[in-house]
């Protein structure tokens, strides 16, 4: 029988292979993982960025988030098909993710 989690407890990660873009470059396979409360996504340098999201919003929608280098970025979050899109409200960066 399959163990069900409590409500409050968080989902497991799911590791995607998604199709991204980086500041409207070509699109690339990349590996991401959302965690729910954070979502981290291989970067086209080779390094992993961590997009932790700020505690007054509502990951399952995506929302406000800071990376792991400082930065702050707004994140949209579509459920299916699972899309995310990333953007810095100064319009500096941006990513884009689809299935």
């Amino acid at each position: 029988m399959a163990a069900v989690a409590a409500a409050g407890e968080p989902e497991p990660p799911t590791t995607r292979e998604l199709s991204c873009r980086f500041n409207g470059g070509g699109w690339r396979n990349t590996r991401v993982v959302d965690y729910g409360f954070a979502i981290e996504v291989a970067q086209p340098s080779g390094e992993t960025a961590t997009y932790h999201f700020a505690v007054d919003t509502a990951p399952p929608r995506g929302g406000k988030a800071v990376d792991n280098f400082g930065e702050s970025w707004l994140i949209a979050k579509v459920p299916a098909p699972y899309s995310l899109d990333f953007s810095q409200g100064t319009g500096r960066q941006s990513i884009q993710c689809k299935s």
